[in-house]
């Protein structure tokens, strides 16, 4: 099959009458046998026909084009739940129980939370979470504001005198116990 013939070449890579040989011989509206680009530059995967659209129903020439050179399908990007998102309602959740921290679960979910945002905003082809993201930031900023509330309170109560003579009375009593 690949023996060369007189002239120098295989009976495969025969010139046709028109200089072509019989891989690449141009047929039907410029398109040869298997489907390699014609006269008019179009393929049978992308040649245009109704409305735009090539033999297969998939927009051609006049719109996306769905194959790639090796002919596979391209699936658009499955959108997956973005990462930040889940981290920021997590520790806001944990927020509620481990803010003695000193913040950083309520600190960490409003952090994350607007990273999960600027990503899902960036690309929402990609990523999905954006209630989750948001979730996380309130509830980060809720139990940021009661446990800075409750911190300040604390903190008045020990200037006064009277509160501070209770404390100390109830240390006693521990003590003994």
């Amino acid at each position: 099959w690949g023996r060369p013939d007189a002239d120098g070449q295989s009976q495969w890579n025969q010139p046709g009458a028109d200089g072509q040989n019989q891989w690449n011989q141009q047929g039907v509206n410029g398109q040869n046998h298997w489907g390699q680009p014609g006269a008019d530059g179009q393929n049978q995967w992308n040649q245009p026909g109704v409305n735009g659209q090539n033999q297969w129903g998939q927009p051609g020439a006049y719109g996306q084009e769905q194959w790639n050179r090796q002919d596979a399908w391209r699936y658009p990007p499955a959108q997956r739940t973005n990462g930040l998102a889940i981290a920021s309602l997590i520790m806001g959740i944990a927020a509620l129980f481990l803010n003695s921290l000193y913040f950083i679960p309520s600190m960490m979910a409003i952090g994350f939370g607007i990273a999960a945002l600027l990503q899902i905003r960036k690309s929402p082809q990609y990523y999905r979470g954006g209630g989750m993201a948001t979730a996380g930031i309130i509830l980060g900023v809720i139990f940021l504001i009661v446990y800075i509330a409750l911190f300040l309170w604390a903190l008045h109560l020990m200037q006064d005198p009277e509160f501070m003579q209770l404390v100390q009375q109830y240390m006693e009593m521990m003590e003994q116990s």
